[in-house]
């Protein structure tokens, strides 16, 4: 029998204000944009919140098809999460709310964290109501 393969534990410190798991449980992501998330989160520039990588390479590292990858992507940006830095393709900048409040241009327009509980509700209704019917049942 083989043993399964662990990574080992990554050596960079990372630190979470608890605000920052509050923002996050508020906005309702799927998995796929919380494995997007983790990953730009651990990626994040000391200081800046930025997180460098391309969703084809964050396909790649998630193990996830570049669709889930954008979907997760899209939802970020949508909740106010994280959104691509104009001009630098391949880099995001995460919500100061997750990052204790860093960010990489203090001229960059910070959009609000969308965590409208009805908002989260309904995407969350859409979201079954779309995954019913791609199995032929009715929501």
């Amino acid at each position: 029998m083989t043993e399964a393969f662990v990574p080992p534990l990554p050596s960079g410190e990372l630190v979470f204000d608890r605000r920052a798991f509050a923002t996050m449980a508020q906005v309702g992501l799927t998995t796929s944009g919380y494995r997007v998330l983790h990953e730009l989160l651990a990626r994040q520039g000391k200081g800046t919140g930025v997180a460098e990588i391309t969703q084809r390479e964050m396909g790649r590292v998630l193990n996830m098809s570049v669709p889930s990858v954008n979907r997760g992507f899209k939802e970020l940006r949508i909740a106010g999460l994280a959104w691509p830095v104009p001009g630098i393709t391949g880099a995001y900048q995460l919500s100061p709310a997750l990052t204790g409040g860093t960010f990489e241009s203090p001229v960059m327009a910070v959009p609000a964290v969308q965590d409208d509980p009805d908002e989260v509700a309904a995407r969350r209704r859409e979201r079954y109501a779309s995954q019913t019917a791609s199995l032929g049942h009715s929501a």
